[in-house]
């Protein structure tokens, strides 16, 4: 049910992107219809959120319920015990003054115990090569941010018949900022394109964070988020076909402005079948 929640909200967000960027078409022509088609989404995400909440609940309810009949039982146990002498009867009990309250305790912590240990153990199996803490290595003061890329190629292993980039080759000044973009399966790689919304913001507003001051490639997932780039490179099957800023690129009209165009045209079909 998590998953099926987050295809949802994805769903939401990419026609929230279809959204900003036609969105001077929107406002002349389509603002009532955009604003019902994207509320649709936006309810079929409500309604599954609602149906995971209310799973959630349902579950923690029972073991909750679950937990205290447990208790309630034990405390009435404990005290048909004393009520038939049985209590004051054993000595360990008496003497080092056990309860069920204590007991109930010692049982939690043991739980809680368990569940830290498996996190403990996941996070073990997965050790970073990286030792922050260590000052060995190599350290240049004078390292220039200067990057080039010239004639590379690459291709998988599995498939070394097949060539995934081919023959690349771009130049980036150091402070500046380059995008690399194409349609899907332009050979590029989104670290971003799985998140959900929330958390996609949280990630790019780190690396805004961290780009400041610095040379940066960026791997394009929304258009929208690399309109001031010093630079904006258009992937193909592998290979560079189009390179320029976001107003150069769009007055080629070439493939780049198809790709901001992608949207007004999707929109333009759905109010076709619509009618």
């Amino acid at each position: 049910m998590n998953k099926t929640g987050q295809l949802s909200l994805r769903s939401t967000d990419d026609v929230g992107d279809k959204l900003a960027l036609a969105t001077k078409f929107i406002a002349s022509f389509i603002s009532d219809f955009a604003l019902s088609w994207y509320k649709q989404y936006l309810n079929e995400a409500k309604e599954r959120g609602i149906r995971k909440s209310t799973a959630n609940g349902l579950s923690i309810g029972v073991l909750l319920f679950i937990f205290y009949c447990a208790y309630a039982l034990g405390i009435l146990f404990t005290t048909k015990l004393e009520k038939k002498g049985y209590w004051y009867e054993s000595e360990l009990i008496q003497h080092e003054q056990y309860n069920i309250g204590k007991v109930m305790i010692i049982f939690m912590t043991i739980l809680a115990s368990i569940f830290n240990l498996g996190q403990a153990r996941s996070a073990a199996s997965f050790p970073s090569t990286i030792d922050n803490n260590l000052d060995e290595g190599i350290k240049k003061s004078d390292l220039i941010g200067n990057i080039k890329f010239s004639n590379v190629t690459f291709s998988y292993p599995s498939r070394s018949d097949i060539e995934i980039l081919k023959i690349i080759s771009f130049n980036v000044k150091q402070d500046e900022t380059i995008a690399l973009v194409g349609s899907s399966g332009s050979d590029k790689s989104r670290s971003t394109s799985a998140l959900d919304n929330e958390s996609k913001t949280i990630v790019q507003d780190a690396l805004d964070c961290a780009s400041q001051d610095r040379t940066t490639i960026v791997i394009a997932h929304r258009l929208s988020t690399i309109r001031n780039a010093d630079k904006i490179i258009v992937m193909q099957k592998g290979e560079i076909i189009e390179e320029g800023n976001h107003e150069l690129l769009m007055n080629n009209q070439s493939v780049y402005y198809n790709l901001i165009q992608k949207p007004i045209l999707f929109l333009k079909k759905k109010i076709n079948k619509e009618e």
